[in-house]
């Protein structure tokens, strides 16, 4: 048979006893001071999960690349192949993927297009998200003779990724250059 000191220790209403003489050591409840630790439980857990968000790391964003899929007279298709390193043991999301695309123009780097996507799930290691971009050509019509003359276009792809932890999501910025060929 348990003694009610014992007993205590066992319960699930986390009581703790402090010793009112200074011993750690009396068996009788008559010299503890009975505390009760359950209106703690929620900060001890608010602490548990604060201290792994600080414990999980951000996703590193890549550009892995850029291909061309279609072309036409009126508009341009792209695929960027965007690498999402996640350095954590367990899976996160991207609440958003979103970025824009722009042609080197000389010195200058000009708009191109935009893309995003919402809600990926990315899995613990390497992943490997394609996003599909329609241009319209309207925007390239000054460049592109010169462009085809080149027989290459050099694009450039900013960005943000938005992970989200444990309901918490903050910006991580990508950038990505790479030159393609347009034959």
């Amino acid at each position: 048979m348990q003694s009610p000191h014992e007993a205590n220790w066992v319960q699930w209403n986390l009581i703790l006893f402090i010793p009112s003489g200074g011993s750690i050591y009396p068996v009788d409840e008559n010299y503890c001071m009975p505390i009760e630790l359950w209106p703690l439980t929620p900060a001890v857990a608010g602490v548990v999960v604060a201290g792994c968000g600080l414990l999980l790391k951000d996703p590193e964003i890549t550009i892995q690349g850029i291909s061309l899929t279609s072309a036409g007279m009126d508009t341009l298709g792209l695929d960027i192949r965007v690498g999402v390193e996640n350095k954590n043991p367990v899976g996160i999301t991207l609440k958003s993927l979103s970025f824009d695309v722009y042609y080197r123009d000389g010195e200058e780097w000009v708009f191109l297009s935009h893309g995003d996507q919402a809600g990926i799930v990315i899995r613990s290691g390497s992943n490997e998200v394609t996003i599909p971009v329609r241009v319209r050509n309207a925007g390239i019509l000054g460049s592109i003779a010169r462009l085809i003359a080149d027989g290459e276009v050099t694009l450039q792809v900013r960005g943000v990724a938005a992970p989200e932890i444990f309901g918490i999501s903050r910006g991580v910025p990508f950038t990505g250059t790479q030159t393609i060929p347009l034959v």
